[in-house]
């Protein structure tokens, strides 16, 4: 039964770009129509464009306070609140135009191609996930021969390509809200600061090389200028190895109420930051020790200074900032392992005649044979502890020296690492005084940091050496790759004692038994620098009687024995690590003033010394001589480094010495950082546009006809209600009551008079499919 046609016929199928025949204004209104179809897309698609470059473009954009917009200022929250309602017109119009594409990806196969009745109203219900898991919905591709898929037809696998498309961009839909507040909302977050010190040139120098600042050899060389770093006034000058006695006696004094904490605090002369010696103990490989430099932390706190009291750059405008050491910078910390043995003198009498130093447990990273840290193992094997630390159980007593200090008569000429021992007396069994006997081994190893200072957060110099157990765990074979990069090896002189235990004198005293060395110095007294940090923990009691605190009250039980040993290793290890740390550490750094340079001199600005002698800048001319603020120095004090002349200055200036340069970032809203959050979202916008690309690419280069009815439900209903009801409907009623009817296929057919039908089969008599260029009714 034909229905009364429309006053009009229609073209269904229409050729994408059809002008013959039409007027100029008709032309005018089809490139309009197409335009503002295309705009749906162009929309969403820039938009995205600009979410992927913000994502990977780390953009500042306002601080935690608000931004300044005109005369006013807008508060972050209100910020954050008008870009959600942005975050959702741009979900709708990702959704718009995902909806859009996959209704006409179902009008071009409707018309070509019969699509299961369960499927039928799927193109326009685009992001709705309940449809998704209807059994209606998958109840309609029954039909399909899946246990034999390449047997199925071209047109049964457009229909699988089409269910395909439409699940891919209703889950999108689903995902393109949370992705859209990912991306669209700003993260609080470190965003880099572009040019932070432009009013200043970079790099700083230190007038040192890096073989003065990060010495492979340790020995009285190194302090032949500093004059009072071996005599008792080193224990108060940063710049000498003891200097941190009083921080590490105020550790140590305060074992009882602290149970001796992972950490010590160093204040930096500067005033302005703090470095922290940190440590890890480990039941086999023993505690591990590490700090930043003195002189590190002298640069960051003068250059933290400058920032804050002149005009740097654009830093010196930001609110909260933080700044660390960049790529090109190189920067080392020394990295101690502290290993003790330990001996009771009440239960093991007989093993105390042999007391070996402990070397195997000593890590060289995996370094060759024949390296530095593998001739101080070997040498390691042939000392043990001399039996002189048991003469008088009542004394505290400790002997130290190096494994090179009986080498003659070239001690220099083999790698050399620090050896301890003490003898700590305790309580046994309520009134039996005893003897816990401790021997100690040393590793040293300069390692790579890179370390910053967060003035909002803390003021501490923080490290990116953050976990120190790692170490403990990376094995010692040669063959074994490193998990962290290690660098060289510290050999230690016997000479660089002095400077250490300021009061230690003499020569020492060996005593060989067999092809084994006793180590044994000259007697050390309670008034030495490691003495006293000793006798921090020790106790005395009302007759005169004392004994060393931890583990001294000893009642059979192993644990004291082994806690006493991780107490020296980290009383020592503090120490030497220290001692490490402060190591050039009155280098002079200075700076170029940018501002002041002529053709004949530079300015050299000594990096915000504000008194004394240094507080001045300096002046190098080109023929090689330094005025400094008395007047002209005879001798060009950087002559030493290669620099003669000024041209020298120009072109060596990171040739020979160590440079140091500094990134900074500041704290607030933008875009760009990574994360997993990121990442999902970028996931889900690239897939919107990677299946936007791959249909238009299929519109435009395979001839795919533009179907102009049925962009509405309306029209599909309508025009089912002017076609003749299939046979198969019979017995239905308000609902479908037939399961098998959803996997019947739903196309659109044509009579002979061009009526067009909805029909559930393809083979139906009389009727053909819509062909191009034709007008239906």
């Amino acid at each position: 039964m034909e229905y009364s046609p429309s006053s009009k016929p229609t073209e269904v199928i229409q050729s994408q770009w059809k002008w013959k025949g039409l007027q100029w204004n008709q032309r005018l209104f089809r490139i309009l129509g197409r335009f503002f179809k295309l705009f749906l897309h162009f929309i969403p698609v820039g938009w995205s464009a600009v979410l992927l470059w913000l994502s990977y473009a780390d953009v500042y954009w306002f601080s935690e306070r608000g931004l300044p917009v005109l005369h006013m200022h807008v508060s972050s929250n209100n910020i954050l609140n008008w870009l959600q309602l942005v975050a959702k017109l741009y979900e709708v119009a990702v959704i718009a135009s995902m909806a859009s594409i996959t209704l006409k990806a179902f009008k071009r196969t409707f018309v070509d191609t019969a699509i299961p009745f369960g499927f039928i109203s799927a193109p326009y219900r685009v992001g709705d996930i309940f449809f998704l898991i209807d059994g209606n919905f998958w109840r309609g591709f029954n039909n399909l021969n899946w246990q034999a898929a390449w047997r199925m037809t071209a047109r049964e696998w457009k229909v699988v390509a089409l269910a395909v498309f439409f699940i891919v961009n209703t889950l999108l839909s689903l995902l393109v809200g949370p992705a859209s507040a990912i991306l669209i909302i700003p993260q609080l977050d470190w965003f880099k600061i572009p040019n932070a010190f432009s009013n200043i040139t970079t790099p700083i120098f230190y007038r040192a090389p890096a073989a003065w600042i990060w010495p492979t050899d340790l020995n009285q060389d190194l302090w032949k200028f500093d004059q009072y770093c071996g005599i008792e006034r080193g224990s108060f000058m940063y710049q000498c190895p003891a200097a941190g006695f009083g921080e590490i006696y105020t550790w140590a004094a305060g074992w009882e109420f602290s149970n001796l904490p992972d950490n010590i605090t160093f204040q930096d002369p500067s005033g302005t930051v703090s470095r922290r010696l940190d440590m890890h103990s480990d039941d086999d490989t023993g505690t591990w020790v590490t700090t930043p430099t003195a002189l590190l932390a002298k640069t960051m706190g003068q250059f933290k200074s400058m920032i804050r009291s002149k005009e740097v750059g654009p830093i010196s405008q930001t609110e909260k900032w933080q700044f660390k050491l960049s790529k090109s910078s190189q920067n080392y910390q020394p990295l101690v392992q502290a290993k003790c043995n330990i001996w009771n003198s009440a239960t093991e009498k007989e093993s105390l005649k042999n007391m070996s130093l402990p070397y195997e447990q000593l890590n060289c990273f995996g370094e060759p044979p024949g390296g530095p840290c593998r001739q101080i193992k070997d040498e390691l094997k042939t000392w043990t502890v001399s039996n002189n630390l048991l003469r008088n159980n009542a004394d505290l007593s400790y002997v130290i020296g190096t494994t090179n200090s009986i080498k003659e008569p070239n001690p220099e000429d083999t790698a050399s690492s620090l050896v301890f021992a003490a003898g700590l007396p305790y309580f046994a069994n309520g009134a039996i005084r005893g003897q816990h006997v401790v021997g100690c081994s040393y590793m040293a190893h300069w390692i790579p940091s890179v370390p910053m200072v967060d003035p909002s957060n803390t003021e501490y110099i923080e490290t990116n050496i953050t976990k120190l157990d790692v170490f403990a765990k990376m094995s010692d074979s040669a063959d074994t790759k490193s998990d962290a990069t290690i660098g060289s090896v510290i050999n230690t002189d016997q000479s660089w004692l002095s400077f250490v235990d300021l009061s230690l004198s003499g020569d020492s005293v060996n005593q060989t038994t067999g092809n084994s060395t006793s180590l044994f110095l000259k007697k050390v007294d309670n008034e030495f620098i490691i003495g006293t940090l000793l006798t921090a923990m020790q106790l005395v009691f009302p007759n005169g009687t004392s004994i060393f605190g931890p583990g001294g009250t000893w009642e059979g039980d192993p644990e004291p024995d082994s806690k006493v040993a991780q107490v020296i290793e980290k009383l020592t290890g503090a120490i030497i690590t220290d001692a490490l740390a402060r190591t050039a550490a009155s280098t002079q750094l200075f700076m170029i003033l940018s501002d002041e340079k002529t053709d004949d001199s530079y300015a050299l600005d000594p990096l915000f010394v504000q008194e004394g002698p240094n507080a001045f800048e300096f002046q190098l001319y080109k023929n090689g001589t330094l005025t400094s603020p008395y007047g002209v120095e005879s001798v060009n004090p950087f002559k030493g480094l290669g620099w003669n002349n000024l041209d020298d200055l120009k072109t060596k200036l990171t040739d020979n010495i160590v440079t140091v340069d500094f990134v900074a970032k500041q704290y607030g809203y933008g875009y760009g950082q990574p994360g997993p959050p990121s990442r999902f979202a970028l996931t889900v916008v690239i897939t919107y546009l990677a299946i936007l690309l791959v249909y238009c690419i299929i519109v435009l280069f395979s001839g795919v006809k533009s179907i102009k009815p049925w962009g509405d439900v309306q029209d599909l209903i309508a025009l089912a209600w002017c076609s003749a009801p299939p046979p198969e409907l019979k017995g239905q009623g308000v609902e479908v009551v037939d399961e098998h009817l959803w996997a019947e296929g739903v196309t659109v057919m044509a009579t002979a008079s061009n009526y067009v039908s909805l029909v559930l089969s393809e083979e139906q008599p009389g009727m053909r499919r819509l062909k191009k260029n034709e007008e239906y009714y």
